[in-house]
């Protein structure tokens, strides 16, 4: 401590001594908070009795009701309506394959193995995005880099196209969101030569996406579609020119997932707006959605006041069907060639006591 005299040391080791003391308490604090959280809140809410889920609930709502504020979204009620559908989709032989193989094969890290996963439910092709050591695999890389432009090869990517097909009889526009670059530029290259195509990453720049949004939702003529990873789609970005949202994975973070389909579901949307969850058959995905849902239906349960949060119920005349028959979707479940296995309509579970029977099945 140069150029302090001694009563300026004593000064400086007294502030130094306070600040060892505070962030001491302040980690003493912290702990006590922990664990008063966890014994009155937290190991109620991972019970499965009703009543102490309802309780640690009520505590939590107590203890953050002066801080805590959510939107109850009443002004959606004045769109046309928003259905959801999660769209359980046959993995083709091949991908049953690949993905079996790299389980048994490969030992990977849990996200490159996730990663993996889902690029190869969208579409097996894909494989060759990743950097892994291949030589292990009986799969041979010249025959995938050849069904890159076969889209039967993914149950998603072949739903995707037939959409596109439907949405030009109806002269709809198409979303197609993604959390990875690479399953946007295969679907680009399948869908460029028949539509237009439009495209947005985290790497556009503002004034393009500007660009994009004007040119997109201005459209007249013909089938447009714009491809977007769910991060370069954030609050700013007004989609309201498409009635359809397609969600190639998961991302764990749900109000990701809302976010984006917000894009189109907004004020200035003049249809009823469908969104598809896609997820190919087998327990990663269908897992994946499960533990999504209950994060997002634990979220609504802890911040919804008795106000319910907005489903759009329809209350103008103008469209008295909000949740009326999706006929895309019938169509593309009549196609034996779509090897649809189920569709299960998402419910944004309004009502609280509907909130944590969802949470417990």
């Amino acid at each position: 401590m140069v150029g302090l005299d001694k009563e300026n040391i004593k000064q400086w080791q007294r502030f130094e001594e306070f600040q060892v003391e505070r962030t001491k308490a302040e980690e003493e604090t912290e702990a006590r908070s922990r664990k008063l959280f966890l014994e009155e809140i937290g190991s109620k809410l991972d019970k499965s009795n009703e009543e102490e889920f309802r309780s640690g609930i009520k505590k939590y709502r107590s203890i953050t009701a002066s801080f805590v504020h959510s939107y109850d979204g009443a002004i959606l009620n004045m769109l046309p309506g928003l259905k959801e559908s999660v769209v359980l989709l046959q993995a083709t032989r091949l991908q049953e394959n690949i993905l079996n193989e790299v389980k048994k094969k490969l030992q990977l890290q849990t996200l490159i193995s996730e990663y993996l996963d889902t690029l190869i439910n969208i579409h097996p092709s894909l494989l060759l995005q990743v950097r892994i050591p291949r030589d292990s695999l009986s799969i041979d890389d010249g025959k995938l880099q050849e069904m890159r432009k076969d889209p039967t090869g993914g149950g998603k990517v072949q739903f995707i196209l037939d959409m596109a097909y439907h949405c030009q009889s109806t002269k709809e526009k198409l979303l197609v969101f993604s959390q990875y670059i690479a399953p946007l530029k295969l679907v680009k290259e399948l869908l460029e030569e028949k539509f237009k195509v439009f495209f947005i990453t985290g790497k556009s720049l503002m004034l393009e996406r500007q660009e994009i949004m004007e040119s997109f939702n201005g459209a007249k003529e013909g089938t447009h579609i714009l491809l977007a990873s769910l991060t370069a789609c954030g609050e700013g970005i007004n989609l309201t020119g498409a009635s359809r949202v397609i969600f190639l994975d998961m991302h764990w973070n749900p109000s990701r997932m809302k976010q984006a389909s917000s894009r189109a579901f907004r004020i200035g949307q003049k249809n009823i707006v469908y969104t598809y969850w896609l997820i190919a058959s087998g327990e990663k995905e269908a897992n994946k959605y499960t533990r999504i849902e209950k994060k997002a239906s634990l979220s609504r349960s802890i911040v919804a006041s008795k106000t319910h949060e907005c489903v759009c119920k329809q209350e103008n005349s103008n469209a008295p069907n909000v949740i009326g028959e999706d006929v895309i979707l019938h169509q593309l479940m009549k196609n034996n060639d779509m090897k649809i296995i189920d569709v299960i309509q998402r419910s944004t579970l309004e009502e609280e006591d509907n909130l944590s029977a969802l949470l417990r099945q």
